[in-house]
């Protein structure tokens, strides 16, 4: 299930045991920032037009080929941002009943709910505009039902780490370049450095369970609240995460009712 808010974005898989929320930036684009267009386009588009009119398609193809395409051949792709990532403990996937997946258009919630053991187990997540976040919203029927590890991982140029200046907050930071390949020989090794924050507040005990992976246990409720930002806009994106994290916690309103009420009335009449 999607949810975004313009320029962060999410895709929730829905899993029970494990949980992948799929996340992205607006602006984590690899490669450098460059002009490329062919400086023999413009002359050469007449001698083409020309060649194709006679029939010589060929010779119009290799001329095209050499002075037409842009240099370098091929721009590097857009990238996600990287993986939340959450692990429940506790919770038999082959005993659970009564799974329900849910998108709210009207109010912008996505939710996965289910019973395992007795216990109803909600999550729930949205994005906010103003507050420029991601926030899932866990819950389980009983108190200390609720047990997970949390994490924030990307395949490849990015590295978590805890953030010391804030309390329970996994910071993921690295430059998004472009991929390796032949079509990519000829780009500058440069991109978009960017950084994703997820922090988590809960009436539970939070402790690391391994370097940027940290565990929940005998909680009832936690909320996680996710930002990003890269250097495109700003000159630290991480410095960045943290100003936006220290804005929207805690406490933040569950359901976002309390963030709609914030927004203009135009763009809640069109939510």
């Amino acid at each position: 299930m999607p949810i975004g808010n313009g320029r962060l974005a999410a895709m929730l898989y829905g899993g029970i045991v494990d949980e992948q929320i799929q996340l992205n930036e607006e602006s984590i684009y690899a490669g450098k920032r460059m002009d490329r267009v062919n400086p023999g386009a413009r002359e050469n588009i007449p001698v083409i037009r020309r060649l194709l009119l006679e029939g010589k398609v060929k010779e119009a193809e290799e001329l095209a080929n050499k002075n037409m395409l842009a240099i370098p051949r091929r721009q590097p792709p857009y990238e996600p941002l990287g993986d939340l990532r959450l692990h429940f403990d506790g919770v038999n996937a082959a005993a659970v009943k009564d799974y329900r997946r849910s998108l709210n258009l009207y109010d912008g919630v996505a939710a996965v709910t289910f019973e395992a053991n007795r216990v109803r187990y909600t999550r729930e997540a949205f994005a906010s505009y103003p507050d420029h976040a991601i926030v899932m919203h866990l819950e389980a029927s009983q108190a200390g039902a609720l047990n997970f590890r949390v994490s924030l991982t990307r395949a490849v140029n990015g590295d978590s780490a805890f953030d010391p200046s804030t309390p329970n907050t996994i910071v993921l930071s690295g430059t998004a370049l472009p991929p390796p390949g032949k079509n990519y020989e000829d780009e500058p090794k440069e991109g978009a450095q960017f950084a994703g924050a997820v922090r988590l507040v809960t009436d539970g005990q939070v402790a690391p369970a391994a370097a940027g992976i940290l565990e929940v246990t005998n909680a009832k409720e936690a909320t996680l609240i996710l930002t990003a930002a890269t250097n495109v806009w700003y000159p630290d994106a991480g410095q960045r995460c943290g100003q936006l994290l220290k804005a929207t916690t805690p406490p933040v309103p569950f359901p976002p009712t309390g963030f709609f009420a914030r927004l203009p009335k135009a763009a809640t009449t069109a939510r």
